[in-house]
């Protein structure tokens, strides 16, 4: 988590959902729910916040997650840490990040 919480600005923003990572930069402006929420909690796990009142997500917004998806948490001595970060979305745009160690 400690690379996710780097990517915490409007200009910048990563978010983690279960276990995959997202940079959500293109759609921050775009959020339904406002730009401000997302950067409210860049760079952070939004899992519950997602799942649970009153900010529950459709099943269509949960899907549209995988076009933001760049890689995936590893856990390690009970700290989660990203993996495997790809230099592509999984939409076809190049991702700014190709690797995150």
């Amino acid at each position: 988590m400690r690379e996710v919480a780097k990517h915490n600005i409007e200009a910048d923003l990563w978010i983690v959902h279960g276990h995959k990572v997202c940079d959500v930069t293109p759609f921050v402006r775009r959020h339904p729910g406002g730009w401000k929420i997302l950067v409210e909690h860049a760079g952070q796990d939004v899992t519950e916040l997602m799942s649970g009142m009153p900010h529950r997500h459709s099943q269509a917004a949960m899907k549209m997650l995988n076009d933001y998806y760049i890689g995936d948490l590893k856990e390690a001595n009970g700290l989660k840490e990203a993996n495997g970060i790809k230099s592509q979305r999984s939409n076809g745009q190049t991702a700014p990040y190709t690797q995150v160690g």
